[in-house]
């Protein structure tokens, strides 16, 4: 692995450093570039996120790894490996070491937060929602199927994007958080579910 690529990856496993001074497993960055490698043909390229429990790397090969320590994290990913959504990213593999687990999926073409429109609307949904004390994909999409003000052809995706969610055999939370729906070939795509 070049300078470049260990420094990225050297930066932020230092997120896990309470963890191992608990005595518990951390990812060693020539392990985990060792794996990457070998099972997708691909080197971590840089990070292009932290959150709550996790990092997010871009990988050479387009897609993304997560590691984290949330463990329903992991198990929805294996969820998802199994019982294929279209509007949930497309989970490649997962495995755990330690108390983390270790995520690759396909990468987004873009967030929904970075489109104002989308931004706009998800913010009015969100106000629906709250106003209607409706917290489930399938009041939700009854509530958006019966509202007059967001405009076609969003609001059928929308839709399309709800009711895909309505069949899911797990709880789900945060699906119209803003932060954790993306954009692929013109889908919406829940990809931080927990």
């Amino acid at each position: 692995m070049n300078w470049y690529k260990r420094s990225n990856l050297e930066s932020t496993l230092p997120y896990f450093q309470e963890f191992e001074d608990m005595g518990d497993y951390v990812p060693k960055e020539q392990d985990v570039s060792e794996r990457v490698r070998e099972q997708f043909g691909a080197d971590i390229v840089e990070d292009i996120g932290q959150g709550d429990s996790g990092v997010a790397y871009s990988l050479s090969n387009g897609d993304v790894l997560k590691i984290t320590t949330n463990s329903q994290e992991g198990e929805v990913a294996n969820y998802f490996m199994r019982h294929k959504s279209p509007h949930v990213v497309n989970y490649k593999s997962v495995w755990k070491e330690g108390d983390l687990y270790y995520i690759v999926m396909d990468k987004i073409d873009e967030m929904a937060v970075d489109s104002k429109s989308m931004t706009n609307i998800f913010k009015y949904i969100d106000y629906l929602m709250d106003r209607n004390k409706c917290y489930e994909p399938k009041c939700s999409y009854d509530i958006v199927h019966r509202d007059s003000a967001i405009e076609e052809p969003v609001k059928q995706e929308i839709l399309s994007y709800l009711s895909a969610l309505t069949k899911m055999n797990i709880p789900i939370f945060d699906f119209l958080d803003i932060n954790n729906i993306g954009m692929k070939d013109g889908r919406l795509l829940f990809f931080d579910i927990t």
